[in-house]
């Protein structure tokens, strides 16, 4: 208990039966304490909150990746697999199923224009040096299929962050507690030891 909460850099291993009840010093120590916990567990929230935004795009951006894996088309000169050709501008049931899938979808939008959403960390841009078929600009079901994977490392990645992160707001809400209860004791003992000194004036 009389550990510093990990990543807080506060300590909370006060005892108020061995410091004079009516000191106001430690009373003082008592709230800065609580004003660290409180900006260190605001801190952390902002964190878990920025997380949790982080997942929700990757998860949709598995969505996404294959809904454009499943628009590729079979190409004979690439045998069995099959490309999107980023060229072609999306007619009215296709941007209708893009929208669905969150995609920002715009009047002559091509599929450039959606593939261009997808987090650049886990589908790199469109490279014309490589993702060519018969000269039109396009990306095969491997490429949709390495994205999907690499969302689903960073997927990973955050769950576990999250996990450890709610762990340590857990700490610092239990830490926090104690201090305010330990501030409440600490001023009911001054408000009980001035009651008592006025008592005896009269």
């Amino acid at each position: 208990n009389g550990k510093p909460v990990r990543g807080s850099g506060v300590k909370t291993d006060l005892d108020i039966n061995s410091m004079p009840v009516d000191s106001e010093m430690f009373l003082e120590l008592l709230t800065y304490q609580l004003d660290s916990l409180d900006t260190a567990t605001r801190g952390l929230m902002n964190m878990v909150q920025s997380n949790t935004a982080e997942r929700q795009r990757y998860a949709q951006a598995q969505s996404q990746l294959e809904f454009l894996r499943n628009r590729a088309v079979g190409n004979e000169s690439r045998g069995d697999d099959r490309v999107l050709y980023l060229d072609e501008v999306l007619n009215d049931e296709q941007a209708a199923a893009a929208r669905d899938q969150g995609f920002v979808v715009n009047p002559g939008d091509t599929w450039m224009d959606l593939v261009s959403q997808i987090p650049p960390d886990i589908l790199p841009p469109y490279d014309a040096a490589r993702n060519v078929d018969n000269g039109r600009p396009a990306m095969s079901r491997g490429n949709f299929d390495a994205a999907k994977t690499a969302a689903e490392a960073k997927l990973d990645a955050l769950n576990s962050r999250t996990q450890l992160d709610m762990l340590r707001l857990n700490t610092l809400m239990s830490k926090r507690q104690q201090i305010f209860e330990m501030t409440s004791n600490v001023l009911k003992k001054l408000d009980d030891t001035k009651s008592a000194i006025i008592a005896n004036m009269r």
